[in-house]
């Protein structure tokens, strides 16, 4: 999307994106027409400073996937849901297709932990249905940790606490909660209720344990608002991603209430 000399570019397969003035984008374009090979005529009529901001840029924009300079055959990151249980019954879920699935064994994960790391996976989620309600999630997410370069959570957020964050903190490169909303209301409506008190005070205490990494989701509906969530996002010192609403389960049963057809040009048009 281009508006007013800026230049946001998105991954429209996780919601993240980064916003540019069109004259770094200029630049950071010729950098991937030339296949981003780093040369010794490329950044030569930039000053270091500049240098060292331009491959920031590049950096941030392979991390999001925008761009991905190594072989298209070759995956390297990989989500894992590891249940399909969950403690929310959230109204836009497409996952709750997946409620009455037999839940896997631990040691069912754990060879496709080391099946993921043997066909070169080096980043990973851990997600669900809800992964914290496994009673062998700690196993699962140590074992995990010892196979990839980063490890990643995407959770409703609910189940962190005192007893428990220092865990996820120590063992996480990244948590993503989903929120589904800006305010109570909005939340609620969609994940019920006290769900957006727990998703704050999970989020406050990790920022009380020094982790920064935070990133919190939405998928826009009737009740939610892009703005407005990015202004949440902004209060609370995390990352917005905005994802897909995909038309299954108790999605697709409760389409016409959440509006989403009607929001989908809101989601691509809006210029932060």
């Amino acid at each position: 999307l281009k508006e007013n000399q800026k230049v946001i570019l998105s991954n429209p397969g996780n919601g993240a994106w980064i916003k540019l003035n069109e004259e770094v984008y200029e630049i950071i374009n010729g950098y991937v027409m030339n296949d981003g090979q780093y040369n010794n005529t490329f950044f030569d009529d930039f000053n270091n400073e500049d240098k060292e901001y331009l491959k920031k840029v590049i950096n941030i924009i392979q991390k999001i996937g925008i761009v991905d300079f190594m072989s298209e055959d070759c995956i390297k990151r990989a989500d894992f849901a590891i249940t399909s249980l969950c403690n929310l019954k959230c109204k836009h879920c497409c996952n709750s297709v997946m409620e009455n699935n037999k839940e896997p064994a631990s040691g069912e994960i754990i060879s496709v932990l080391n099946k993921l790391h043997k066909a070169g996976i080096n980043r990973l989620c851990l997600t669900g249905g809800e992964p914290l309600l496994r009673d062998d999630f700690s196993k699962i997410a140590l074992t995990a940790k010892g196979l990839f370069v980063k490890l990643d959570l995407m959770t409703n957020g609910t189940l962190i606490s005192k007893d428990n964050v220092a865990f996820f903190c120590n063992n996480f490169n990244s948590i993503n909660i989903s929120v589904d909303g800006y305010d109570s209301y909005s939340c609620e409506k969609i994940r019920g209720e006290g769900v957006f008190g727990k998703v704050v005070n999970a989020i406050n205490l990790l920022h009380e344990n020094n982790y920064n990494n935070i990133l919190l989701s939405a998928v826009i509906n009737s009740y939610n608002d892009t703005g407005k969530f990015y202004e949440l996002c902004d209060s609370l010192k995390v990352t917005p991603i905005l994802r897909r609403y995909a038309p299954e389960g108790r999605g697709l049963e409760n389409e016409k209430e959440l509006s989403f057809e009607n929001k989908k040009n809101d989601v691509h048009n809006k210029v932060r």
